[in-house]
């Protein structure tokens, strides 16, 4: 989960990076590769004001969305992952555990209601950075994700198809 998390957050920093914003973010159009590496999809389209992952500034006709409401999307999704994760699932290292404690804590804030307060990308890119050297990251020290039988597409997978309804 927190390889995904990162590969999340470091996708979405690079289009930010570039001064777009997505708008459209959600489980349907979030895919990852087998090696847990985000594609975001929906580029360039008008951005969505309904579904459950909206930020709550969207929801009227009036706000744009921005890089902030972004965060809120993908801490929603983010959110429905970990709500799926098995309580009881052992990780390979103590430090996986953390890991699942500090993307909780990011996907809190992500979810503020105040767009001000919700935390930068880069603040989960970092904490992954300091959970340990670079020989101890936090590939393979999380719980494995399957997606559903046949979702796999090209060797990609959309998130929504690892979300349990």
């Amino acid at each position: 989960m927190a390889r995904l998390a990162v590969s999340a957050a470091r996708a979405l920093s690079g289009i930010h990076s570039r001064g777009v914003v997505h708008g459209r973010i959600n489980e349907a159009n979030v895919w990852a590769t087998e090696d847990m590496e985000v594609e975001f999809l929906d580029l360039g389209r008008p951005p969505s004001r309904t579904g459950f992952s909206a930020a709550p500034e969207l929801r009227s006709d009036e706000t744009e969305p921005t890089m902030s409401s972004d965060i809120y999307s993908l801490g929603f999704v983010l959110d429905r992952l970990l709500r799926d994760l098995d309580p009881d699932a052992k990780t390979s290292e103590s430090t996986g555990a953390a890991a699942l404690e500090t993307i909780r804590s990011w996907v809190a804030d992500a979810l503020s209601a105040d767009p001000a307060s919700r935390p930068a990308l880069l603040e989960l890119i970092a904490s992954h950075r300091s959970e340990g050297d670079a020989k101890r990251r936090w590939t393979g020290e999380d719980t494995e994700f399957s997606p559903k039988s046949g979702a796999v597409i090209d060797g990609r997978y959309r998130l929504e198809d690892l979300i349990e309804e």
